[in-house]
């Protein structure tokens, strides 16, 4: 289906004045994404929205930050395409009743990042998230002024920067701003080449072993897989 065919499409849903859930999957999208959200926002009694696109490059991305009379009541909300940090930061600004919220492609943005933007989400529950070449201290600020609220983190990060393997700085984060958090699933994936060294990690993510983590129960582990070093926090009723 054509992104303008969809368009038309989600026009006509308007008349649906009990649809609850939609969940949409493309192929690809080559027109303005931010026009799709705003008719999504404007659904009044959507409470589960899922959006996959195969192929997105977040060319064209086009969404204010919401006004006060522009809010969804959106409660669920599955994000499967490429996307800015900033541009996860204006869609927040439309759903502020979100419970869970999952997220599997966010990237750095190129300009500044709008943390100052970004909405406090007082009833979100579950972040799930996967995030590429983002700096540790942008997705902190992010995390932070998200939710004090959360109870299950699922973290999966794409990048080099080792910060994120630093143990003692994910203790404070969740013990001084996400202090209900009870379930933490963390993934962090390196690519060994020659240049991989394992020693500078070490100091890092000793800490991951710390009385913290071990009161609640949350085991650290590593695995090696092919061209591959994978790094793992997560409960151990998982394992």
């Amino acid at each position: 289906m054509s992104t303008l065919k969809l368009m038309k499409v989600l026009f006509r849903l308007k008349s649906f004045s009990r649809l609850s859930s939609l969940t949409i999957f493309l192929n690809h999208c080559d027109n303005d994404l931010g026009h799709i959200y705003q008719i999504i926002f404007h659904l009044p009694f959507l409470k589960y929205f899922k959006l996959n696109i195969l192929e997105y490059e977040n060319v064209n991305f086009n969404l204010s930050i919401a006004t006060d009379n522009e809010f969804s009541f959106i409660e669920y909300l599955v994000i499967h395409h490429h996307l800015t940090l900033n541009k996860l930061t204006d869609i927040l600004s439309h759903t502020p009743q979100l419970t869970h919220l999952c997220c599997f492609n966010v990237t750095e943005s190129k300009d500044d990042i709008k943390s100052e933007t970004l909405l406090k989400l007082n009833n979100l529950v579950h972040l799930t998230i996967t995030v590429h070449h983002l700096t540790f201290d942008e997705f902190e600020e992010f995390l932070v002024k998200l939710s004090s609220q959360l109870k299950i983190l699922s973290v999966t990060i794409k990048n080099s920067e080792k910060n994120y393997l630093n143990g003692f700085r994910w203790e404070h984060l969740i013990s001084q701003h996400i202090p209900y958090l009870n379930k933490f699933i963390f993934c962090y994936t390196d690519i060994i080449d020659n240049d991989l060294e394992i020693k500078p990690c070490r100091t890092l993510i000793n800490h991951f072993t710390s009385p913290f983590y071990l009161k609640k129960q949350w085991i650290f582990k590593i695995f090696v897989n092919n061209d591959e070093i994978i790094y793992l926090m997560r409960p151990s009723s998982y394992i």
